[in-house]
């Protein structure tokens, strides 16, 4: 018999062996897809103090247009104040793909705005008072907030000793 020329099939061993490579790389993907949706995640928290500092922007602009008050209503009633044509746009209302952004005052909702509004101070409440508060998200680290006087800060840098 001419082995030369026959198909040689693997031994038993060697097929273990691509079933476990292949189980291996396969765990491997998705580590690296998690990882990235971490990382991506991460990138996106990083642009969260420079989207509530619009936002506390266009509050303060509204407090210096309405006698130093704040919007009163809490929540998305009080944003939608800020939404003007030389204001605030919608869309800055979210930062995090979890939460869609609104292309319009009226489609305004608690679920497509990546804040909560504390309505009902003003310019001269103490300047730690909380008037923006971020709404969790999967892999946040730090609780963002915004301050009456304009400054963007966490809840762990406020409650450290």
């Amino acid at each position: 018999m001419d082995t030369a020329n026959a198909p040689a099939s693997p031994p038993p061993k060697c097929r273990r062996c691509r079933l476990w490579l292949l189980l291996v790389l396969a765990m491997a993907a998705v580590g690296v897809y998690r990882g990235l949706g971490a990382a991506k995640a991460s990138i996106l928290e990083g642009e969260s103090p420079y989207v509530m500092k619009q936002i506390l922007v266009a509050l303060c602009l509204y407090a210096e247009e309405n006698g130093g008050q704040f919007p009163p209503e809490n929540g998305v009633v009080g944003l939608r104040r800020l939404i003007r044509p030389e204001g605030l746009d919608p869309a800055n209302l979210t930062w995090f793909p979890q939460y869609p952004a609104a292309t319009d005052p009226a489609d305004i909702r608690e679920e497509n705005t990546s804040y909560y509004y504390l309505g009902g101070y003003s310019r001269e409440s103490p300047a730690n008072t909380i008037i923006l508060i971020e709404k969790p998200f999967p892999h946040k680290k730090r609780t963002r907030v915004g301050l009456a006087d304009g400054r963007v800060t966490t809840l762990e840098e406020m409650l450290a000793p």
